[in-house]
């Protein structure tokens, strides 16, 4: 078989997959005033794995915040999260 004819191996690992995560909620460029804030999103782990914690800063990195993480329908799915933080004054 020419793979490059042919195309790649049938049984081609591509390895592990690596682990996502979104904000969706706020939107990128939504204009917030400082103080408590929503933030939700997405995570997915693959792999036959889960994400075990998810956790957001709202003050480039110097603090973090734990969110609540909803339990997987499989280890194939995106798991929702979603915290409160603070943001601080512009």
């Amino acid at each position: 078989m020419d793979s490059e004819v042919d195309g790649p191996p049938l049984d081609l690992h591509l390895g592990p997959v690596a682990i996502h995560c979104a904000i969706l909620r706020p939107g990128k460029n939504d204009h917030l005033p400082s103080g408590p804030t929503e933030v939700s999103g997405f995570a997915f782990a693959g792999d036959d794995r889960t994400v075990a914690r998810v956790d957001v800063s709202a003050d480039h990195g110097s603090t973090w915040t734990s969110t609540d993480l909803d339990p997987p329908e499989n280890p194939w799915t995106w798991q929702h999260w979603r915290a409160m933080v603070t943001l601080p004054p512009r």
